[in-house]
């Protein structure tokens, strides 16, 4: 494998990696579930600033946070509304402090951006892989060929793993945040699942196809 492609699977993977360690709030919930908005802190007291709808408009403010050795906690119960919630808190020494929590449907964690873009570089990845071993499959002969067309048939079956993981979580758990989707999700989560399977089906065919033509084993 030359440098340039090498080069460029690491700042594909250093990319991924960054985008997914950059994005955390408080997690997901299901609607109408109560959450606890907890931090732990050394202060005397903490105090919630204020609470948010998803549409900012605001549900609460001032609302002293309960402390139980240095854990300081504040359970809110009336998440009737989809979508993320905005709170913040401050100490008794000033410091402030912002987060988030997102509801639901059934409190499966919608894909963040950053999430979605991770996904993508995971699939150009592998694909960039196995079309290298495809590539080395047909420049060299015999037992080596074969085993390279090997590697590149078993990257395309990872990346039918790797595409129907994604279609559960990113079609699946993005349509959780409505109400009233769960058989559409399910419906949009098999035609794409059987889509992935026959793409990649056809692929493997048209690999192997193409190196019994190549080998002349017809």
């Amino acid at each position: 494998m030359n440098k340039p492609i090498l080069l460029s699977l690491g700042l594909l993977f250093v990319l991924a990696i960054s985008l997914q360690m950059a994005s955390a709030d408080l997690g997901s919930y299901p609607i109408n579930k109560c959450v606890d908005l907890k931090t732990i802190s050394n202060s005397s007291a903490v105090t919630l600033s204020s609470l948010s709808y998803p549409n900012s408009t605001t549900i609460l403010t001032n609302k002293a946070m309960t402390k139980i050795a240095d854990t300081f906690n504040y359970t809110y119960c009336n998440n009737s509304v989809l979508g993320v919630y905005n709170y913040d808190y401050f100490d008794a020494e000033g410091n402030t402090f912002v987060n988030s929590y997102t509801v639901t449907s059934d409190g499966n964690p919608v894909p963040t951006t950053s999430q979605v873009i991770t996904y993508f570089i995971g699939i150009l990845i592998i694909i960039t892989i196995s079309g290298f071993f495809l590539i080395l499959g047909f420049r060299f002969r015999g037992v080596l060929s074969l085993i390279f067309i090997a590697l590149c048939s078993i990257f395309i079956l990872a990346l039918l793993l790797y595409g129907l993981v994604g279609v559960n979580t990113f079609i699946g758990n993005y349509l959780g945040v409505v109400n009233g989707l769960s058989t559409f999700a399910f419906v949009i989560e098999l035609l794409v699942g059987i889509s992935i399977l026959v793409l990649c089906l056809a692929a493997l065919w048209f690999t192997w196809q193409m190196w019994r033509i190549k080998t002349g084993r017809k």
